[in-house]
């Protein structure tokens, strides 16, 4: 075997090549998101994190966001150098617009008081302290991206803004599969407004739900959560909907839970109350009622009904006429006549020339046409 090794200058100029067509497609995976002037407002820092340095950026709510699918980070405050006004822009890249949703629905429970506001799909506005003059924060999420802002300005400036930004976040956020809709089967009588949460690990069903330790609830099988408080007189209850890719995984982990808590009154009553049932893929978890009665109520107000969804988005297509149906049909029955034809031709072609160079070698040897026949005209 011959090696052949290129000269010093070649592999040189080669690997420069290499570079020279990677290089537009580093910066572009590496370009910021966050322009140098958003919306009338001049950038004045710049910094971001990747998925594993999170923590520099989001603090001890990075894991909770990696959860999620958070990818990167980008934090970049704005504002008019000669003035006060200052605001900082944190936004998560999540993989998908579900983890965008699912974790503002968790967060979003960390601050007290919130109120709603019109930004994005959906936000909220809170601040930190009583003083009108400390800082204001923002939460809100747009198609794939997760948003925190705080700053030192008036809030109606700041929504206006924000508008602004969300819009402009949208145009740039990918084509986005529907939001989940698990939550939907949250039943609204009784519910506790604002406590709907969508959970996708055992990080936020922790912050939800803390009955067992690590994932007692079966994550790792394919699972998705949709949760909510409601009150039952003067108690409040916790519904946790589970649902799982197959109704068997869904009968094992109900299973799971007969181990784990005392369920529906029947376990070991030194374990955590719990009550449940299972349809199909779907579970229907209860805790902190006492009284088997409120937690049937609350259990028979789900009605869940499966349905199919398309997670990936697509242009519609219309039907074609049908007699553009017919001449693709004629057309496709005439080209595989002529390939059958064509393909014969070639055959006879290649067996005569075969003939013609090899006689007697390859094809029409004596010893394959010699056949057996029956000699009926012999007579005895």
């Amino acid at each position: 075997m011959v090696t052949r090794v290129l000269p010093r200058a070649r592999l040189k100029l080669f690997l420069a090549g290499v570079l020279l067509l990677a290089w537009p497609l580093a910066a572009a995976a590496q370009a910021p998101l966050l322009p140098a002037q958003l919306r009338g407002q001049q950038q004045l820092t710049w910094e971001k994190a990747d998925a594993t340095d999170l923590e520099r950026l989001a603090g001890e709510q990075a894991a909770l966001l990696r959860e999620y699918g958070a990818l990167r980070a980008e934090q970049a405050v704005y504002g008019n150098p000669p003035l006060v006004w200052r605001i900082r822009l944190t936004v998560y890249t999540m993989q998908d617009r579900s983890g965008a949703y699912g974790a503002f629905t968790v967060l979003r429970q960390k601050v007290e008081p919130a109120k709603p506001v019109e930004v994005g799909e959906a936000a909220i506005f809170y601040r930190v302290g009583n003083d009108p003059r400390t800082l204001f924060r923002f939460m809100f999420h747009q198609g794939n991206y997760f948003v925190m802002t705080e700053g030192l300005v008036g809030v109606h400036n700041t929504d206006r803004w924000l508008e602004g930004v969300a819009a402009w976040l949208a145009e740039r956020s990918r084509e986005q599969p529907s939001l989940p809709t698990l939550p939907r089967y949250l039943p609204r009588e009784g519910f506790v407004e604002g406590s709907d949460r969508y959970l996708l690990g055992p990080i936020a069903l922790a912050e939800v739900a803390p009955l067992a330790p690590g994932d007692w609830a079966g994550f790792a099988y394919g699972a998705e959560a949709g949760a909510g408080r409601y009150r039952l007189g003067r108690a409040e209850a916790t519904l946790l909907l589970f649902n799982y890719p197959t109704p068997q995984i869904a009968a094992e982990r109900l299973r799971d839970f007969e181990r784990l808590f005392n369920l529906n009154g029947t376990g070991d009553p030194a374990r955590p109350l719990a009550f449940a049932k299972r349809s199909g893929t779907l579970v229907v978890f209860v805790s902190g009622v006492t009284s088997g009665q409120d937690a049937a109520t609350l259990l028979n107000r789900v009605r869940y009904e499966t349905e199919i969804s398309w997670s990936e988005t697509s242009p519609a297509q219309p039907e074609p006429h049908w007699t553009v149906t017919m001449v693709n049909l004629f057309l496709g029955t005439g080209l595989f006549v002529v390939y059958a034809f064509l393909s014969a031709l070639a055959f006879g072609a290649v067996r005569l020339l075969i003939q013609r160079l090899l006689p007697g070698r390859v094809f029409d040897r004596p010893e394959d046409t010699e056949i057996i026949r029956l000699n009926l005209s012999f007579k005895r």
